[in-house]
């Protein structure tokens, strides 16, 4: 079976905090978002995938996201991961390629763009910016 264009979707928080009551949204995602949402937990990895299609269920981020289950084809789950990038892990770190840094811990992430975090508070030498990419720089070994 070939993956649907779109996909009816139900998000929900996964935020820890005392108990609240969140609302749920329901749209139609376009199957490759869908996928995309499980390749950050999964990587590239088909069989995975195919798993938690049929599951119907995938916590990414602080967001937990339920759909029908899906019986789609190993054959064509490898064809809609053939637009996401390989990982190269023996690419060497350039700081001069980064325009977004992620910072994730716990269940909450900050995205940052360069051009914000490139911005120098008053009496401050260094940006924020130019700091976290001296340390990546340094973690990149």
């Amino acid at each position: 079976m070939a993956l649907p264009e779109t996909v009816h979707v139900k998000i929900s928080s996964e935020a820890a905090a005392a108990v609240s009551i969140t609302a749920v949204v329901a749209q139609q995602m376009p199957a490759p978002d869908l996928v995309e949402h499980i390749l950050r937990v999964t990587g590239k990895d088909a069989a995975r995938i195919h798993d938690i299609l049929q599951q119907g269920v995938v916590v990414s981020g602080a967001s937990r996201l339920r759909w029908p289950p899906i019986d789609a084809a190993l054959d064509e789950i490898a064809r809609a991961l053939e637009v996401f990038p390989d990982s190269l892990p023996g690419r060497p770190f350039d700081p001069s390629r980064c325009i977004r840094a992620a910072l994730a811990g716990g269940r909450s992430t900050i995205e940052l763009t360069r051009d914000v975090a490139s911005q120098k508070r008053f009496l401050h030498r260094r940006s924020f910016w130019l700091a976290l990419m001296e340390t990546a720089a340094g973690l990149a070994l």
